[in-house]
């Protein structure tokens, strides 16, 4: 079986320090984008089957399930109309929903709207992407109602958006001495260890 090849392989260091990626990254760039540190061929192989035998295997638990699916989507789209309903059947609905569709993408203005009746630490995984540019105060719902919070973004790519002009923005910030970050930056401070 190919997990088990892959877990019986003996990775050394060493071997890796004459890589390609080692001699490539600042020879040539090109190449150095084309590698990655640690990964031979063979474990790329594998970690693709590997992603396609869990889609298949999704797919075959969804297609088992249909039924139930099925009865819980109608309630899902029911609920997305009505914004009502037992809190904790909603739970189970969003659950369901997650379940058929792994992803879901939002912008923070429709979050709260959306998941209403989620409560603290009731959505399992939320990713912020562009974290930058976002002011924290927009996040902070969403990360009350996350278990686990991805941030990622450049602090020093844009400044985070707001309804207030920046001159406003800047003036108030100078008068409570508080700089503006955006979420990326505050996520940074939370995740430093004390």
């Amino acid at each position: 079986m190919a997990i088990v090849s892959l877990k019986d392989k003996y990775f050394n260091i060493k071997d890796f320090e004459e890589d390609l990626f080692w001699k490539n990254w600042q020879e040539n760039f090109e190449d150095f984008n084309k590698v990655t540190p640690y990964f031979d061929k063979e474990f790329e192989k594998l970690r693709s089957k590997l992603f396609i035998s869990a889609v298949r295997l999704h797919e075959i638990f969804i297609n088992a399930n249909a039924d139930n699916f099925w009865h819980s989507l109608q309630y899902f789209f029911d609920m997305a109309v009505h914004s009502s309903g037992d809190p904790k059947i909603n739970e189970i609905v969003w659950q369901n929903f997650f379940m058929v569709i792994p992803v879901v993408s939002t912008t923070f203005h429709s979050f709260d709207k959306m998941l209403a009746t989620s409560e603290h630490n009731e959505i399992p995984w939320l990713f912020i992407d562009e974290a930058g540019q976002i002011s924290p105060q927009y996040a902070a719902s969403a990360i009350y109602k996350s278990k686990k919070v991805l941030v990622v973004g450049d602090p020093l790519q844009t400044d985070p958006i707001s309804i207030l002009k920046q001159d406003l923005m800047n003036k108030l910030c100078e008068h409570f001495k508080v700089s503006y970050p955006g979420v990326v930056t505050f996520g940074s401070f939370l995740a430093k260890p004390s």
